[in-house]
């Protein structure tokens, strides 16, 4: 493993270069332009989604991690991705206000394959509140990349002597203003998983959409050995791809 993927850069990871090399490579020997598309989807800025209700502080969490992620390890050059956060309010992400708690997975890209809002790379739960229905829902959804859930505003229920709540065990805590390095560490270990999560995504894109590309004998070389990269992958396994 490179410094830069021990500091959590996913785009300059081995595995990604490898399958973006074996996609580029084939994409110019056998005249398909399209592979080339999806070897440069591989180096899209990642995105790292924390999404939160009214009074989470979740746009405080993500503006925190990213500063604290650029400072501790230098913006990506060269071959790196970009990583970019964005700060969504759970309530309106559901959809609440259209279609109720069934819109949830189409309102925010269940598994990546469609949906109005494309799926992240890495999502963060930001509750400071037993989760309600949707929110739960929203967690536990299919999905191929890593989330993980953390317990904000922790000083208020910390502070009242009550203890920590049920829906609050064994979840990071973090109070307003102190440090988010649990977080932050939790952050960087989903990162590392973000490598195998892209090439198998990539995958599955390549296979559903190859089929009516010309020639084929080229892009079922390129599926051939970008699966083989990813078998032979020490990364973290991706969760299943959903149909």
């Amino acid at each position: 493993m490179t410094p830069k993927e021990a500091a959590g850069d996913p785009g300059s990871s081995a595995l990604v270069l490898a399958a973006e090399a074996a996609l580029r490579r084939h994409a110019a020997a056998g005249g398909v332009p399209e592979l080339a598309r999806h070897a440069a989807a591989l180096r899209a800025p990642v995105v790292v989604r924390v999404l939160g209700g009214a009074g989470s502080g979740h746009e405080e969490l993500a503006s925190a991690l990213s500063a604290s992620l650029l400072r501790r390890s230098p913006a990506p050059s060269g071959g790196g991705a970009p990583i970019e956060f964005a700060a969504t309010d759970v309530d309106a992400a559901c959809g609440l206000e259209i279609g109720g708690v069934g819109a949830v997975s189409s309102a925010i890209g269940a598994n990546g394959s469609g949906g109005a809002t494309p799926a992240p790379d890495v999502e963060i739960f930001a509750w400071c509140t037993a989760p309600c229905a949707h929110e739960l829902r929203l967690l536990r959804r299919p999905r191929r990349h890593p989330a993980f859930v953390v317990a904000t505003r922790a000083e208020h229920w910390k502070g009242s002597g009550a203890g920590t709540p049920e829906w609050a065990a064994g979840v990071p805590a973090l109070r307003t203003g102190g440090s988010i390095d649990v977080a932050l560490g939790l952050l960087r270990r989903a990162l590392l998983e973000v490598p195998a999560a892209r090439v198998a995504a990539a995958l599955a894109r390549l296979e559903r959409d190859c089929l009516g590309w010309s020639p084929r004998d080229p892009v079922e070389r390129a599926a051939a050995e970008v699966h083989g990269v990813l078998s032979e992958s020490v990364y973290p396994e991706p969760a299943e791809i959903p149909a």
